[in-house]
């Protein structure tokens, strides 16, 4: 083994490491596996890899410069601000719409009631209707054998 850690082999193995300690029994299995596979690989020991720890652990390695970074271009700034402004626009045509569907639905729950008070006077009505047919048939003379009353009446 070099005396000069790799910077990305040492990712690697942090990012193992901890799925290694993971919540999800089948990722750190999983994860010690890897870890297994690239010792073999790499033929490094169990104790190897101790004195790397202990290696890296008073002095880690230092980390490459960053980049620095460009500030935000306006196009991009630009670009999030119209998208901030559409969804604020959609989000009070959104809120319109609620408020008109909630219009709609409290205009028709009214009709509904009215019409609900008109079926049932119909109904009411209807019920009167029969009972006061029940009546008059009731009161008619009573049929003959084979017509009624005025079928003979009609049929002279």
């Amino acid at each position: 083994m070099s005396d000069t850690i790799d910077p990305k082999e040492l990712k690697i193995l942090s990012d193992i490491l901890a799925l290694v300690l993971e919540e999800h029994a089948g990722q750190s299995e999983n994860a010690l596996a890897a870890i297994r596979a690239r010792a073999q690989k790499n033929q490094v020991t169990g104790g190897a890899l101790k004195n790397l720890f202990a290696a890296i652990a008073p002095n880690p390695p230092k980390k490459a410069a960053a980049k620095p970074r460009a500030p935000r271009t306006t196009k991009a700034s630009a670009a999030a601000a119209k998208e901030i402004q559409e969804s604020h626009l959609r989000i009070s045509q959104l809120t319109e719409s609620i408020r008109r569907l909630d219009t709609e639905i409290r205009d028709l729950k009214v009709d509904n009631s009215a019409l609900r008070a008109e079926l049932n006077q119909t109904r009411q009505a209807r019920a009167e209707t029969q009972a006061v047919l029940s009546s008059v048939v009731q009161s008619r003379p009573p049929c003959a054998v084979r017509a009624c009353w005025w079928r003979r009446r009609w049929a002279r």
